[in-house]
């Protein structure tokens, strides 16, 4: 394997480690906000405030979708260079050229694994707004 090639396929783990860096730092602040609006939401303001994490539980969401999307993108292009000959590497970092671009942002958004945290953080939101009046 060509010293190009090795480099190539280093790129492509360096923008895998961003990602994943990416998607903890999401649900982090998902974490974050639904604490926060708790918080506030034990306070008497007329109206529950705890539900407002919703929304920026659900932006967070569409972010860790694509965030997730790009990294079933990327892990692709990189078992693609994986097994390519070293004189068949165009070296491109490009993951929308993939076919396997086509799959929507949406089609992550429903995907089980981020769908059960997001969904268990709004439940839990509601299920300690209702024990805490």
């Amino acid at each position: 394997m060509s010293g190009e090639k090795v480099s190539h396929l280093e790129i492509i783990v360096d923008l895998l480690d961003q990602s994943n860096r990416t998607a903890a730092f999401a649900k982090r602040w998902g974490v974050s906000f639904a604490a926060v609006f708790i918080a506030l939401g034990t306070q008497e303001v007329g109206f529950k405030v705890a539900y407002l994490a919703v929304f920026p539980l659900v932006f967070l969401w569409l972010l860790d979708a694509q965030t997730t999307r790009r990294e079933y993108l990327l892990n692709t292009l990189y078992e693609r260079v994986r097994v390519l000959d070293d004189a068949a590497v165009d070296f491109s970092i490009n993951v929308e050229a993939l076919p396997e671009a086509r799959r929507s942002t949406l089609g992550f958004f429903l995907s089980p694994d981020p769908a059960l945290f997001y969904v268990a953080m709004i439940l839990g939101i509601a299920a300690v707004d209702m024990l805490i009046k």
